[in-house]
């Protein structure tokens, strides 16, 4: 009785929109809230995690809808997942309490998934998207990746923050340079791409544990990779 009343919820926005006359925007929306209400409950009452995988997902529903509702550009659709999923992040390093139990691996797997995911959709939209869109977006995924590195202690999202960082501050060069004339264009990027490798190169000097294996053997390849 509850998984049919739950599977009714997304019929909603159709009901809304042909016989309410309410726009698809508004309909969208409206549909999400009441998405996240019916189904956060069952979640809780149930204990359900694939129920709150389902309520995730009408969470990003949410916070997509948002963008036509205030009729923003295309990127904002990337841009409100990775700020959805970088929350989650710091909910989760700062008040992990705020988080029902139910709710926390759904969350934290989520936010993982979703910002490579929309990563890589964000570069079929080159032609539509400013350069300005795509070094907002990728902060944005460091500063997440840099909360789940101070969560997780894993060195593996130690190496995607810097590789995230690494790509944000040339697509930020090159941003700005973009108004050079060719030669100057070209010996700024070449100047901020060596700097990066150098800090790169310094920052494994720095970082390396000379007694495990492991992190000697990954920093040494940052250092070679750097140099």
């Amino acid at each position: 009785f509850v998984g049919t009343g739950l599977a009714i919820v997304p019929f909603i926005g159709f009901a809304l929109t042909s016989l309410g006359g309410v726009s698809g925007e508004a309909s969208w929306m409206i549909t999400s809230i009441l998405g996240i209400a019916a189904y956060a409950f069952a979640a809780m009452r149930l204990q359900s995690e694939f129920v709150s995988y389902a309520t995730i997902a009408f969470v990003i529903s949410l916070s997509l809808s948002v963008v036509p509702t205030l009729q923003l550009s295309v990127v904002w659709y990337f841009i409100s997942i990775v700020s959805l999923s970088t929350l989650v992040d710091l909910i989760s390093l700062l008040r992990p309490s705020l988080l029902p139990d139910v709710f926390t691996n759904a969350l934290r797997n989520s936010s993982l998934l979703l910002t490579p995911i929309t990563l890589c959709l964000s570069l079929g939209f080159v032609s539509v998207m400013d350069l300005w869109m795509y070094w907002l977006l990728f902060a944005l995924s460091t500063l997440q990746y840099l909360f789940i590195a101070l969560i997780t202690g894993r060195s593996i999202y130690d190496l995607v923050v810097r590789v995230l960082a690494q790509i944000t501050l040339m697509i930020v060069a090159v941003d700005i340079s973009a108004n050079f004339a060719l030669e100057s264009r070209l010996t700024m990027i070449t100047a901020v791409w060596s700097g990066l490798c150098l800090i790169q190169v310094v920052y494994s000097l720095l970082l390396v544990r000379t007694q495990d294996q492991t992190s000697r053997v990954q920093e040494q390849w940052w250092i070679g990779l750097g140099l």
